[in-house]
C-alpha cells in the first residue's frame, strides 16, 4: 500500500541551475523527507507486537518518494477509522504525508538547496 510523491516538476527546474545539481539535490530531500515521514509514521501506527512499525520504510526512484508498510494486514489498518487501537490510529502514512511531506516539504527543500549551494 504505497503513498507516492512526485517530485518531477521540482527536479525539472532545479535542473535548469546546473548540470546534475537538481538530480541530486531532488534525491537527497526527498530521501531526508522520507526519513521524516517514516518517522512519524512509525510513531503513530497501530502497535500490538512491533511487526507493523518494523515493516514501514521509504524509498526513492528517479524523482518518487515511495513510502510503505510491507505486513499483509498493513492497508486494513491503515483504512479502516472504525478499529480501536490500544495504541497507534488508522490513516499512519497518510497523515504524516499531508503534515510533514507537504507542510515540511518546502522547508526541507530550502534547507537542502542552501546546503547544497554553500557546497558550490
Amino acid at each position: 500500500m504505497p503513498m507516492v510523491l512526485d517530485t518531477s516538476e521540482v527536479s525539472r527546474n532545479l535542473q535548469r541551475i546546473g548540470a546534475g545539481f537538481g538530480v541530486t539535490l531532488t534525491h537527497a530531500w526527498l530521501d531526508r523527507l522520507g526519513a521524516l515521514i517514516v518517522a512519524e509514521a512509525k510513531r503513530i501506527c497501530p502497535y500490538r507486537r512491533g511487526d507493523l512499525m518494523r515493516s514501514i520504510g521509504w524509498k526513492v526512484v528517479g524523482n518518487v518518494l515511495i513510502i510503505f508498510a510491507l505486513m499483509e494486514y498493513a492497508m486494513v489498518q491503515h483504512e479502516n477509522l472504525e478499529y480501536h487501537h490500544d495504541r497507534g490510529e488508522a490513516k499512519y502514512i497518510e497523515k504524516p504525508l499531508l503534515e510533514v511531506g507537504l507542510g515540511e516539504a518546502p522547508e526541507v527543500v530550502a534547507r537542502e538547496l542552501v546546503r547544497k549551494l554553500g557546497e558550490l
